[in-house]
């Protein structure tokens, strides 16, 4: 729990921003780029588990925002994520989304090409 100054739609607009910003900056350095975020960028990514509770809690697991800045840069290769602890792969536009599915007792581990 936090008390922000602002609302959580304003956070969440106030990191899509920034992290826009920071992008742009690479974009003009690199040709590739791999993007690592915790939250689940694309809903693709969000488990569909038939749990009671799961789709309450799948509503806290990440932003389509972050996903929508993604797709506007394409020199992103790769977006790495987590949260969920629901490993799981797939391309997604021009990017590959990888859920690395880390628990606190197993960890995953992955390999990219680069």
């Amino acid at each position: 729990h936090i008390r922000l100054p602002m609302t959580d739609v304003q956070f969440c607009q106030h990191l899509v921003e920034r992290f826009e910003e920071h992008l742009t900056r690479l974009s003009a350095q690199c040709s590739q780029i791999i993007v690592g975020l915790h939250h689940v960028p694309f809903p693709q990514l969000v488990p569909r588990l038939q749990r009671p509770g799961w789709a309450f809690a799948g509503a806290f697991l990440g932003s389509e925002r972050f996903g929508q800045v993604v797709r506007r840069f394409p020199g992103i290769r790769y977006v790495l994520c987590g949260h969920s602890h629901n490993g799981c792969r797939l391309t997604i536009g021009h990017v590959e989304c990888i859920n690395v599915g880390c628990t606190y007792r197993e960890k995953n581990y992955i390999t990219i090409d680069v």
